[in-house]
């Protein structure tokens, strides 16, 4: 489901430094940033797997799977993160995006013979904010930060992988 957003909150009491971290918001967005796969894919060589326009300073992974399809991820009462690949599914490259959203990894491939196939991948980013709330006349400390997490995916993107048959 894109653009879910849900929120919780619980205090222990009304002592402003007694109140837990709260969990204002989580974000399931819809395709949120671009994944690009170059690289031949055979034997030996390399794939790059570029990630654009995502959340700055976010967690990025690149999914892989042999079949394209629909699979969600349900997260409880607060929705889902739908997947254009199936499961099973493997993440092959992980790291943070820059401060411009960007991410790239490049794998090198096993050098010995396999079948070619055709594989997918998708991006998953995850993205963790701190805002400090409006205090509303309170004097320091104030509330605490309120956490955001939202979730966004990618396009997806087929490529080959292995060698071609020999005749």
């Amino acid at each position: 489901f894109g653009g879910i957003w849900a929120s919780y909150r619980e205090f222990v009491s009304d002592n402003a430094t007694a109140r837990p971290l709260t969990f204002d918001g989580l974000w399931v967005e819809a395709a949120t940033s671009n994944l690009t796969v170059s690289g031949d894919g055979l034997p030996g060589g390399t794939l790059t797997f570029d990630v654009a326009e995502a959340p700055p300073m976010a967690f990025a992974a690149v999914m892989l799977s042999p079949c394209r399809g629909n699979f969600s991820v349900m997260l409880g009462m607060m929705g889902g993160i739908d997947f254009g690949i199936m499961f099973p599914m493997f993440p092959v490259a992980a790291g943070f995006t820059g401060m411009d959203g960007a991410f790239s990894k490049t794998i090198c491939l096993p050098s010995h013979h396999c079948d070619q196939v055709t594989l997918y991948s998708q991006a998953l980013t995850i993205d963790l904010e701190f805002t400090m709330p409006e205090h509303g006349g309170m004097h320091p400390p104030g509330p605490p930060p309120c956490p955001r997490l939202s979730f966004g995916t990618s396009d997806v993107e087929g490529f080959l992988f292995g060698a071609p048959p020999v005749n």
